[in-house]
């Protein structure tokens, strides 16, 4: 794959280059970047020296990632720039800096994607780190992006789905679920707790069968308990291994199938008593059998049962025995109506016809149209005469030609008076009326005697009229029925008289129907009442704190009350008869029609613009409006502003995010557990160092104690404790796995509160200060040496010219030739010993700030250079040296250094012979090899005492007072080596010799396949 260039999945599409934007406002720099960038791939849209103008880039142009420098030119840095380009494009971004301080780092952290490259860089290091943040860019894309698709699908799903774990526990359900559900599924986290108990064993039995078989299915009753108990039916089916660990369950209502199922074996069952007609019919229309409740039907269609079945019946049999399912059908038969439903049985291939006398339902459905509309118009606001009219003329209607009237009383309940004073018969029936009773209050009484109305009789009435009209017939009336109608509360505020001419009302469909009208004009009074009622609320209205909005159904605004004014911006004249979407009320929400024809109440949470331009949250709850045809007239809505809420939630999760970025995005071990000492949250530091040194994941709502070894979670466990009994707490943790260096955490614990100030857990940060520990150590050991080594120094310089001066003084006061002669050898060893001390800090100053170069080296050109310098010491020639030095192939190392370890260990085997011993002698041997050098330097002087062993390669140390060297000798050596990355070993016997072993690592990269054999036949040599 090619650096830069993106790699579409797609063979017809070509390759297109990664476009890069460099935001640096030193040219050179920059220069150097864009064609550094070019020859890797990269295609550079554009250089600039600005945050605005890197803003407006990305606006304008497509940009793949930023190239940007930390301290550029303008009012916005690198970082604040990077923060403005991300929130209006996700692109990643790549600092260039010179310093990497901390304030910087935790700034940069704000941002999604980023990454950092120090300042001189590499070409190879900047193109990693831009493919690195490229393709984490990539993968975090794919996964937003797969995590959007599978929520989507998961609540938009029919099914009613549930995510369980092993345990049965309920991790997640969708929206179905929820629904079918209802409140059940609240404070429940189990899936058997959702079900009644003695249900639960057989979802336990289930859910074992899924545990041991993969899958498992079946179907049980759910009982709602309440006012008014009703059972579901529910077929469950559980499948495993959705997710390691998780399953699903799907649940599905068989309520409707299970209740016809129930019926249909009921039927079924339905002996020859049963109420209703029950008949079986052959497939060509005999009929097979007949209960007693259908021999009016076989008496219909005559003798020839099989000739004078109805056609439309024969023909829905037909359809019937093909298995096709065939709907309800109403069947007419003289006066009465029947319900009528085929079932085909195949066993028996025969029909079975049941039929239910539904003319009392449709009669009781007629009242309910009829109530329906008289509703609607009361709904519509129609005045109580109009709407009387309309009762007064289906009476007339349904009562074969009776004389119906409304009656009221006068506000002062005084005097009766017609509703319809226009018509003569109305007036008659109220004058009929204060004849009988004589008074209102008369009247009154007599309903409170008989509330459900009261029946004159026809010679009452022919008493009435013969008193009120004398010579009229009395054969044209044969009753009166008067009935009280009354208002909320039960005062009575008309009556409604009937007169009829040959059925009495006292027929159940009459007086029922009368009881709906009586019923229908009391809602009407009420509905005045009500009126009236709403004007005194109308100031209530206009004073509520929230937006009240009621739309037509066109979406039209026909009323806004004051806060609506106070939210919106628009005064109540200036929406009206405007809609919610001609005002830009909502630009990101529902449209105003969307709103007046909602179908069902709505809650939810929306974005409003003021008049001023400003926007806001709102919390909007809808109820539509409909009449009695359920056709919607409208919708009220209503507007809480929540803007100053929403302000602190959106902080609120921000803080959260950013507490989730701090501790994803940091070094530091960060977990935090309840009570009972279970994980709560972890990051993926945690998570990584608890698998390094256990082999497990650190899954949360397990122990924390249970997965750290024994030794371990014995020590933290105390302090965890007195952490969730309110206690801070720092220590620092030694802890040593395996074979594995020592790791030191600095680990503090702090209790967790919630906004009562109540314990609920304990947080833990660990931070690996190994590396730190080492370096303060190593601090100490350099600060240590480099106190040493400026008082030793300054000692050992000083001394010798002190030596020197003191000489000098000594030769001009005591001038013979014998004194000057020893003054002047004397004034010599001084220089010499300052000249091989100031060579011993030349060397420890070229081995610590030289690097290492490699070449061929002659250890005999070495050695041989080395015992010339050394041949002028004092008794140098006392010393016998032997060399012996092997080696087949070529070996490459620093031989500058190389010259500083032989000279440094010759120099010291002359130094400290011992001269009681007549054959002192120094043996070096030296075998080389494709892997290493081994070195061997031994010795017969005055060896070293078994105490001063470890101390010898400390800086300035001398044995003993005897020692006159500088005490830097050892110490070079032993960093010279290190510096080689060779290893050093010393035996010593006091009064016997001491021997350096000494291996140096071969720097010649070009090893050959006979390595092990040389090497081996070297150490062969050597150890002979």
């Amino acid at each position: 794959m090619v650096p830069g260039i993106e790699h579409t999945t797609s063979h017809n599409e070509p390759s297109v280059p990664t476009r890069v934007l460099i935001v640096e406002d030193e040219r050179i720099i920059a220069y150097d970047l864009r064609i550094r960038l070019q020859h890797l791939g990269y295609y550079v849209v554009d250089v600039l020296s600005q945050g605005s103008e890197a803003i407006a880039c990305v606006q304008s142009d497509q940009v793949d990632l930023v190239l940007m420098d930390v301290v550029i030119d303008g009012e916005l840095d690198g970082i604040d720039t990077a923060l403005a380009i991300q929130q209006i494009a996700d692109i990643p971004v790549v600092f260039l800096t010179a310093f990497s301080d901390d304030k910087t780092f935790e700034r940069a952290r704000k941002l999604d994607q980023f990454a950092y490259v120090l300042k001189p860089f590499q070409e190879r290091e900047l193109n990693i780190t831009i493919q690195t943040l490229l393709q984490k860019h990539r993968l975090e894309r794919k996964v937003r992006q797969s995590e959007q698709q599978y929520r989507s699908l998961f609540e938009h799903t029919l099914e009613a789905v549930l995510i369980l774990d092993d345990e049965g526990n309920i991790q997640d359900l969708n929206q179905a679920a929820r629904k079918l559900l209802g409140n059940l599924h609240h404070n429940k986290h189990t899936i058997f707790s959702l079900f009644p108990t003695a249900g639960k064993p057989y979802i336990r039995k289930k859910f074992a069968e899924l545990l041991q078989t993969g899958s498992a299915f079946g179907r049980f009753r759910l009982t709602f308990s309440g006012n008014a108990r009703r059972h579901l039916y529910l077929e469950l089916r559980l499948q495993a291994n959705l997710y390691p660990g998780l399953h699903i369950a799907q649940l599905n209502d068989a309520s409707a199938r299970v209740e016809a199922e129930r019926k249909i074996k009921e039927l079924a069952r339905t002996s020859s008593d049963s109420p209703h007609p029950i008949i079986r019919l052959s497939l060509q229309g005999e009929v097979i059998y007949f209960n007693k409740a259908a021999l009016q039907f076989v008496f219909h269609w005559g003798n020839n049962f099989i000739t004078e079945i109805p056609p439309r019946l024969q023909d829905l049999i037909n359809v019937t025995a093909q298995g096709k399912p065939v709907k309800k059908l109403i069947y007419k038969l003289k006066r009465k109506t029947y319900s009528v439903r085929l079932v085909y049985v195949p066993d028996g291939k025969y029909i079975n016809f049941y039929a239910t006398d539904i003319t009392s339902l449709q009669h009781s459905k007629s009242l309910i149209s009829a109530q329906r509309d008289a509703l609607e118009q009361i709904a519509r606001g129609r005045p109580i005469t109009v709407l009387a009219k309309l009762m007064a003329e289906l009476l007339q209607r349904t009562s074969m030609g009776a004389k119906v009237a409304f009656v009221g009383l006068n506000q002062q309940a005084e005097a009766l008076y017609a509703i319809r004073q226009n018509n003569q018969d109305y007036q008659q029936l109220a004058a009929l009326v204060m004849a009988k009773y004589g008074s209102v209050q008369a009247l009154l009484s007599a309903f409170r005697a008989y509330p459900k109305g009261l029946i004159l009789t026809a010679a009452e009435v022919s008493e009435l009229i013969e008193m009120l009209e004398p010579g009229v017939s009395k054969d044209v009336m044969t009753g009166l029925a008067i009935y009280p109608i009354m208002a909320k509360g039960g005062d009575i505020e008309m009556f409604l008289c009937v007169r009829w001419r040959s059925h009495s009302p006292k027929t159940d469909q009459i007086l029922g129907l009368m009881r709906m009208v009586t019923n229908v004009m009391s809602v009407a009074i009420e509905r005045d009442r009500n009126v009236r009622t709403l004007s005194n609320q109308a100031l209530l209205f206009g004073n509520i704190n929230d937006s009240v909005v009621i739309l037509d159904a066109q979406g039209r605004i026909i009323d806004w009350n004051l806060s609506s004014h106070k939210l919106f911006g628009y005064t109540r004249d200036q929406a009206l008869n405007q809609t919610i979407e001609s005002l830009g009320l909502l630009p990101t929400g529902p449209t105003g029609g969307a709103l007046a024809n909602a179908s069902a109440p709505l809650f939810d949470e929306i974005v409003f613009t003021s008049i001023s331009g400003n926007t806001g949250y709102a919390e909007l709850s809808l109820v539509p409006m409909s009449d009695v045809n359920n056709e919607p007239i409208g919708s009220m809505c209503l507007f809480r502003d929540i803007t100053i809420r929403k302000k602190y939630e959106d902080q609120i999760r921000t803080s959260e995010a950013n507490l989730t970025s701090l501790i994803e995005n940091t070094d530091d071990l960060v977990c935090s557990v309840n009570l009972r000492g279970n994980l709560l949250t972890t990051n993926s530091a945690f998570e990584k160092f608890i698998l390094q040194i256990s082999g497990e994941k650190a899954m949360t709502a397990g122990n924390l104690l249970s997965v750290l070894p024994a030794r371990v979670a014995a020590e933290l466990d105390g302090y965890v404790r007195r952490a969730l009994e309110g206690e801070k707490l720092m220590h620092e943790f030694v802890l040593q796995f395996d074979q594995a260096d020592e790791i030191v955490l600095e680990t503090s614990f702090n209790p967790m509160r919630d906004v009562r100030g109540k314990i609920e857990g304990a947080s833990i940060f660990a931070r690996n200060v190994t590396q730190r520990k080492l370096a303060e150590d190593e601090l100490k050991r350099t600060n240590f040496e480099l106190d040493s080594f400026v008082y030793r120094a300054s000692h050992d310089l000083r001394a010798p010219m002190r030596s020197i001066l003191g000489l000098l003084n000594l030769m001009e006061i005591d001038k013979s030739e014998a004194s000057l002669n020893q003054y002047i050898g004397l004034v010599r060893t001084s220089i010499n010993k300052l000249d091989n001390f100031i060579a011993d800090l030349t060397h420890y100053s070229r081995n610590s700030r030289t690097a290492i170069e490699p070449e061929s080296v002659n250890f005999l050109q070495i050695i041989d250079d080395c015992l010339e310098n050394l041949k002028y010491m004092d008794r140098a020639s006392r010393v016998k040296i032997y060399t012996d030095i092997y080696g087949n192939s070529a070996f490459f190392s620093d031989s500058g250094r190389l010259a500083i370890i032989f000279q440094n260990l010759i120099s010291n085997a002359i130094k400290y012979q011992d001269l009681e011993k007549t054959d002192p002698f120094l043996k070096i041997r030296v075998s080389s090899g494709l892997r290493n050098a081994q070195i061997l330097i031994e010795d017969n002087g005055k060896g070293i005492k078994q105490e001063f062993l470890t101390r010898i390669f400390d800086m300035f140390f001398r044995a003993s007072d005897e020692s006159y060297g500088s005490g830097l000798g050892l110490y070079i050596t032993k960093q010279v080596i290190e510096k080689l990355g060779g290893t050093l070993a010393v035996n010593s016997e006091f009064g016997k010799g001491t021997t350096f072993a000494i291996t140096i690592p071969n720097l010649n990269n070009e090893a050959g396949p006979d390595e092990r054999k040389s090497t081996q036949a070297n150490l062969t040599w050597l150890a002979n």
